[in-house]
């Protein structure tokens, strides 16, 4: 298995291939955990963080009805202290049925929460598809000016498939996407419809 190194912060990481394009290694210099802007021909792809959700947390098993969090922020499911690995996702299209992390402990796999980093290069100004399947939370982040919320699907809910829209101006952007999975089957499938959209590896 081939394994890359990725600069975060100011330890290396660890990122197991999923496809035949591999990241390179991170540039030194790099000021954060996206590193600098990458180029047109950039490696498409995500910087995954993957966090274990033990049964006894007490947001797994939670009441679908219950209020609903729609704050990634104020949420421990992606703390330093949960993470398990960190691996290269060439796309997020996981499908149904999707159980990344077991540790062998009591609940595994059943609950987990992934947070994927990336750059969002867009061609082309304008209305932007996105479709999506989620069980359970889903958050996808861009930064512009300030970091945003751009799109929402928190919450415990079945793996339904949907399409949204983001009207978007040409760039590149820092994108932050949260996921948890925290009660009955598990699933995600999140792609881009159409041209003009690519994610990029951060930090090469």
């Amino acid at each position: 298995m081939f394994i890359a190194f990725l600069l975060w912060g100011c330890s290396d990481i660890v990122l197991t291939e999923q496809s035949d394009s591999a990241p390179v290694a991170a540039d030194a210099s790099a000021a954060d955990e996206w590193g600098d802007s990458p180029q047109p021909d950039c490696t498409r792809g995500f910087a995954g963080h993957y966090a274990n959700l033990q049964e006894n947390h007490p947001d797994v098993e939670a009441d679908p009805d219950a209020p609903v969090q729609n704050d990634p922020h104020l949420l421990d499911w992606w703390d330093e202290s949960r993470m398990v690995f960190e691996r290269y996702d060439a796309t997020l299209d996981f499908g149904e049925g999707w159980w990344p992390v077991d540790e062998g402990f009591a609940g595994d796999p059943d609950y987990f929460a992934v947070r994927w980093t990336a750059w969002l290069y867009v061609y082309e100004s304008g209305v932007h598809e996105f479709q999506l399947a989620a069980s359970d939370d889903f958050w996808f982040l861009l930064k512009d000016s300030a970091w945003e919320t751009r799109h929402v699907q928190a919450g415990i809910h079945s793996y339904d498939s949907q399409t949204f829209a983001l009207e978007l101006q040409m760039g590149v952007y820092p994108v932050d996407i949260r996921y948890a999975h925290r009660n009955g089957p598990s699933g995600l499938s999140f792609r881009t419809l159409g041209d003009g959209l690519r994610f990029c590896f951060p930090g090469e």
